[in-house]
């Protein structure tokens, strides 16, 4: 049902099973992913463009993303280095 891998989240991929949003773990929360290299500029960019996403805070030091969702899909972001944009697969 949770799926975390490097740089990325998901819950409920199979949409079958997907609750509606606002119920059990489809509703809002706080997304924090690890070793991500990048701006803070570009990473409030990326994050702000997704629909239903929030750009918290980057801690460029110690390379922490926060971004809070409204509900869950698929929510990633790359490194800058790999010239790829963030990922976000539709619900």
């Amino acid at each position: 049902m949770v799926f975390i891998e490097h740089k990325q989240a998901e819950v409920y991929p199979d949409p079958s099973k997907k609750p509606k949003v606002g119920l059990k773990l489809n509703k809002r929360a706080i997304i924090t992913l690890n070793d991500i290299n990048s701006t803070e500029e570009k990473l409030r960019i990326k994050v702000n463009k997704i629909e239903d996403t929030k750009f918290i805070s980057y801690d460029q030091n110690a390379k922490i993303l926060k971004f809070e969702v409204a509900h869950f899909t698929k929510y990633g972001v790359t490194d800058d280095e790999s010239e790829e944009e963030e990922k976000k697969m539709p619900d």
